[in-house]
């Protein structure tokens, strides 16, 4: 089951992109074996440990359970970044001496360090104490509370010489109290901090199953689904891989519930971002006994559906405590797809048919589109063949008495409508709002090939491409 979705998945990732694949500790080995085939041993970046319970399972025979994991893996290791959710504090101190690394030299160039004495003489001496190993091995003079002189140290070191080199470059300040020298790195801060694999309520402010199912109950009225994922988790990840990014797209191959998308929506309010989600989940059917079936819901769709409609509202309203930031501007809104066959007519004639065969399937497909079906689903099946994108601004256009779709502001105009057949002056007046390319329903010619010769003649006049469909 899981084999083919990763490697689809794979497929899908940008060159920097990185998935999360939530696993317990029964699979957990399968998945890394696999994932590493598929992504390579490089690209796995972190396995994290969450803890999903604030009590502990006892279905294990021997131990209560109270975690799960999450496995990170990159596309490309050499083209991503930190994963981080925070930056380092203003004015903070990292101490640049490390006890038990190598010994080695650094060089201090002259006024790169900030003394607590205005003026002093040292001389060379151990400066050594405690488990710390330090020793200075030139005089140095401090003046105005800066070093005259570069300060050579030998010790145990955080920093290699060119660390320490971009540091100072970079303008951050290195201080030292007194002696025993203990020089510190005093981080300007908002650089990013690397995050570390352990998921709790304590390290990083996560919820559990039992916070999830309580928030889900209280926005859909019932328990309808057994432990669904926190959005505070999907979100620490989608944060942890976007910070920089605020324009990405996230995937999530199993909707369930829609945490995935309420954490996006959620990333968005609170630093105006335009993260996209996709979410995709199977038509699979709610058990007639549920709780969710008696309320309406038949399918897990349905229910993830109604909990993403619910979430928008609650964002359009600004519900008090649900969202931080200022609203205004956030877009809340979402399209609903179902996988279908094509509403255009197949044509599926071999060379060995008779003629009376061939004549009884041109009847058959005299009309382009399926009788019944909506000018909506066409044009979602015409953006998916023309290769846009189905989150794409569309807006509807009148023209005299036509009406049009409009695709990302009049680049491309669709005339779906084959109980109007429009004339060649309202065809004019569509070209004249300067479309890249019009789309036109062949049954809207309703057979006037006089019609759609003007018409693709008048388009090339005007540099518009002409398609029918």
């Amino acid at each position: 089951m899981m084999y083919p979705r990763l490697k689809l998945a794979r497929n899908l990732l940008t060159d920097d992109g990185v998935i999360f694949i939530s696993i317990d500790d029964h699979e957990i080995e399968n998945l890394l074996r696999i994932g590493k085939e598929i992504f390579g041993e490089n690209n796995h970046s972190a396995t994290f440990i969450w803890q999903k319970k604030k009590k502990p399972s006892f279905l294990h025979a021997n131990v209560g359970s109270m975690t799960e994991y999450v496995v990170a893996f990159t596309r490309n290791y050499k083209s991503t970044f930190p994963f981080s959710v925070d930056t380092t504090t203003e004015g903070k101190k990292y101490p640049i001496n490390n006890a038990g690394n190598s010994m080695k030299t650094l060089k201090f160039p002259p006024s790169s360090v900030t003394f607590t004495d205005s003026e002093a003489v040292y001389s060379p001496q151990d400066m050594s104490e405690g488990n710390i190993k330090c020793r200075l091995l030139e005089k140095l003079t401090v003046k105005n509370h800066k070093n005259v002189n570069t300060i050579v140290i030998e010790g145990e070191w955080r920093y290699s010489q060119d660390k320490l080199n971009s540091i100072i470059a970079e303008g951050d300040l290195i201080t030292i109290s007194k002696a025993p020298f203990r020089p510190n790195h005093v981080k300007a801060g908002g650089e990013i901090k690397k995050m570390h694999n352990l998921l709790t309520p304590q390290t990083y402010n996560l919820e559990t199953n039992e916070d999830a199912t309580a928030h889900l109950t209280s926005l859909l009225g019932g328990d309808y689904f057994d432990n669904p994922k926190p959005v505070s988790l999907i979100q620490m990840l989608v944060k942890a891989v976007t910070y920089d990014d605020p324009e990405a797209t996230v995937l999530d191959f199993f909707a369930g519930s829609g945490s995935t998308a309420e954490a996006v929506m959620k990333m968005n309010s609170e630093d105006g971002g335009q993260r996209k989600f996709i979410l995709v989940q199977l038509p699979e059917l709610i058990k007639s006994d549920a709780p969710a079936y008696s309320a309406g819901y038949k399918t897990i769709s349905a229910l993830s559906r109604s909990r993403i409609k619910r979430v928008g509202d609650s964002i359009s309203n600004g519900s008090e405590g649900l969202f931080s930031s200022d609203i205004d501007d956030l877009d809340s809104g979402f399209r609903a797809f179902t996988l279908a066959q094509s509403n255009f007519a197949k044509w599926q004639a071999s060379s060995s048919m008779q003629a009376e065969d061939l004549q009884e399937i041109l009847l058959d497909i005299k009309d382009s589109a399926a009788n019944g079906t909506s000018q909506s689903a066409l044009l979602f099946e015409i953006l998916l063949k023309q290769g846009i994108g189905l989150s794409e601004e569309i807006t509807k256009v009148s023209v005299g008495v036509l009406e049009v779709f409009s695709i990302a502001n009049n680049s491309m105009l669709v005339y779906l409508n084959e109980d109007v057949k429009p004339s060649l002056s309202q065809f004019s007046e569509l070209i004249a709002l300067k479309p890249a390319k019009l789309i036109v329903l062949e049954d809207a010619f309703n057979g006037d090939d006089e019609l759609k010769t003007n018409l693709k003649q008048m388009c090339t006049s005007n540099l518009v491409e002409l398609w029918t469909a």
